[in-house]
């Protein structure tokens, strides 16, 4: 059996400071940019959690979670880690751990249960990422732009 989960792809627009340097170097504007939000719910010991808009990222490589989601998603065992980024100097201490996971679509079709590595970081102030550790090999990404969608397929 085989799903197919459609996402809405987000326009996002740039800083203003970026945009007017970039149209003042380049004497062009650098226009928006595409972000793909995901609908993930988090199994607890009770049930689903309701679904949490995350953003799929492709340059990942963990799930990233705020620390308010550590409790509500009852991690019970972890082993702390430093992430880095782009960025070598900017560091973030996690706890890394396993959860089951599914995405939703706005149809209220599930993907197959997944289970994943989840970074729980000590700070609120990040964004709940969607990295492709453990995700990347349940399913197949299709983006079709001229529709403002993309798919996960699932098997």
């Amino acid at each position: 059996m085989s799903s197919r989960l459609s996402f809405n792809i987000a326009r996002t627009r740039f800083r203003p400071d970026i945009e007017d340097s970039v149209r003042k170097t380049f004497r062009t504007e650098i226009g928006t940019s595409f972000v793909y939000p995901v609908a993930v719910s988090f199994k607890t010991s009770a049930r689903w959690s309701e679904p949490l808009l995350m953003i799929y990222d492709t340059g990942a490589t963990v799930t990233l979670l705020p620390t308010r989601y550590g409790d509500a998603f009852e991690v019970k065992t972890s082993v702390p880690i430093i992430l880095g980024g782009v960025v070598p100097r900017a560091r973030l201490n996690a706890s890394l751990t396993r959860l089951k996971l599914r995405f939703e679509d706005g149809d209220g079709k599930t993907s197959p249960e997944i289970e994943a590595w989840v970074a729980v970081a000590e700070r609120d102030d990040v964004p709940p990422v969607l990295g492709m550790k453990d995700i990347s090999t349940t399913h197949k990404l299709v983006v079709n732009p001229e529709e403002g969608k993309f798919y996960l397929e699932f098997k």
